[in-house]
């Protein structure tokens, strides 16, 4: 693989986050392997306008967990049509983690408490025109 044609600090991060995730199955480990692809290509990786400039860009999902309730949240998504966890566009620059924070406080009213702050897994998934 060749590192990112313009480097960027936050692009790096993400790239090493990405990197550091021990995948679950093969198809993980091939989402993993086409977003490292995708993220030292070069092209831009976060939304620009709405609903999707770029195409392909990040987003960051995160999973509230009651655990006296032992339950967790999912939101029907209008958009994707699918019942997903919490989450959020990646802004320009912005850190996944301090999306999972902003996406939080903006969606929910809730401040985060992270279990573990280093991403779980990794999907690549297609939102638009489904």
């Amino acid at each position: 693989m060749t590192t990112p044609s313009t480097p960027n600090p936050t692009q790096n991060e993400i790239i090493e986050l990405v990197a550091s995730i021990q995948p679950f199955d093969a198809l993980e480990a091939a989402h993993i392997d086409q977003t490292l692809r995708w993220l030292y290509s070069g092209l831009p990786i976060f939304r620009t306008a709405k609903p999707a400039t770029p195409p392909t860009h990040l987003v960051a999902y995160f999973v509230l967990f009651d655990i006296d309730a032992q339950q967790l949240l999912l939101v029907d998504h209008k958009n994707a049509q699918l019942w997903l966890p919490s989450g959020g566009h990646v802004e320009p620059n912005e850190h996944p983690y301090k999306t999972v924070i902003r996406e939080l406080k903006e969606e929910l009213q809730l401040q985060a408490f992270f279990f573990q702050p280093q991403p779980l897994f990794i999907t690549v998934t297609q939102t638009q025109g489904i």
